[in-house]
């Protein structure tokens, strides 16, 4: 790995465990196995860092959501892509819906992420789009609303994660018994989807 690469990753780690505020150049200088002087000199701030990681975290979803919804498949087997693609990145990055959700609050009026929302607005389409399509084929549901579909699905996938603490104390499993149940999940959230919206 270059020296750059390094920062990247110990900035993603750190800001994923601790956020923005939490987050301490010298936490992430030392995590990367280098000198603070080295750190300011590929970024000059925190908010520069900060910048990359969440853009780069943040595309990488995108481009994964694109490609999904872009197959030339039906509703439903898109669906089952985009539920393997967002278990597979909480799986590898546990952290990331609390990282996303807290530092998108922060400042919910700032440049950065007004940028961040145009670009989830034409995959919030893509789906609608791939969701109106399939009613006029008769895939599911003529009453199916794409934006409850969407806010449905996410909220499946992202709250047993987000919960983590609170489900394995409420449901008395270990970290293995969580991981587990997210795998067994992953499968459940695809068939309830199936079930609710065809016909």
């Amino acid at each position: 790995m270059t020296t750059e690469e390094k920062i990247l990753e110990a900035a993603r780690d750190e800001f994923m465990v601790n956020g923005y505020s939490g987050c301490r150049m010298r936490s992430i200088s030392e995590k990367a196995g280098i000198n603070k002087g080295l750190l300011h000199y590929y970024f000059k701030s925190k908010d520069a860092l900060f910048m990359q990681v969440f853009d780069a975290t943040f595309q990488e979803i995108m481009a994964g959501l694109r490609d999904a919804l872009a197959k030339d498949l039906p509703l439903i087997e898109k669906i089952d892509l985009v539920v393997d693609l967002y278990s597979a990145h909480f799986k590898k990055n546990p952290g990331l819906p609390a990282f996303v959700l807290q530092e998108a609050n922060r400042d919910q009026n700032s440049e950065f992420l007004n940028h961040k929302r145009k670009n989830m607005s034409p995959m919030v389409g893509l789906f609608h789009t791939a969701v109106e399509k399939a009613k006029e084929k008769g895939e599911i549901r003529s009453d199916i609303n794409s934006e409850h579909l969407f806010l449905s699905l996410l909220s499946l996938m992202i709250f047993p994660v987000l919960a983590k603490p609170m489900m394995c104390v409420m449901m008395n499993k270990t970290e293995a018994e969580h991981q587990q149940m997210l795998e067994d999940r992953r499968l459940f959230v695809k068939q309830f989807i199936k079930q609710a919206i065809q016909q």
